[in-house]
C-alpha cells in the first residue's frame, strides 16, 4: 500500500486498511513493510513475526527482498487483534 506523500499523515491509508478488514480476516495475510511504518501497520492489527513463521512462498519472497537491499520487516495480521485497535482507527496515526 502506497499513499501519495502530499497525502500522507491524514488517516488515508488507516482508512484504507479499515475497509479492507474484513478480506485481512478472511485469509492468512502478510506484510512487507520499511521499518519505520512498523508501529503503523501494528496499530492496524499486524503483527512483526520472524520469517520462519511465514509460509514457504512468503518466507521465499521475503528473502529475495531482502537480498535485493530491501530494508523491510515481515509482519502477518492477527484478527484477533481487530477489537482492540478499533478504537485507535477513528484518529489518524502520528
Amino acid at each position: 500500500m502506497s499513499v501519495a506523500k502530499t497525502h500522507q499523515r491524514q488517516g488515508i491509508g488507516q482508512q484504507m486498511l479499515l475497509q479492507i478488514r474484513p478480506q485481512l480476516a478472511a485469509k492468512k495475510c502478510y506484510c512487507f513493510a520499511y521499518p519505520h511504518l512498523q508501529v503503523f501497520y501494528q496499530r492496524a492489527g499486524f503483527l512483526l513475526i520472524e520469517q520462519d513463521s511465514a509460509t514457504d512462498d512468503i518466507r521465499q519472497l521475503y528473502q529475495q527482498y531482502r537480498q535485493a537491499g530491501k530494508a523491510l520487516v515481515l509482519l502477518q495480521f492477527n484478527p484477533a487483534l481487530t477489537d482492540s485497535v478499533a478504537a485507535s482507527t477513528r484518529e489518524p496515526l502520528p
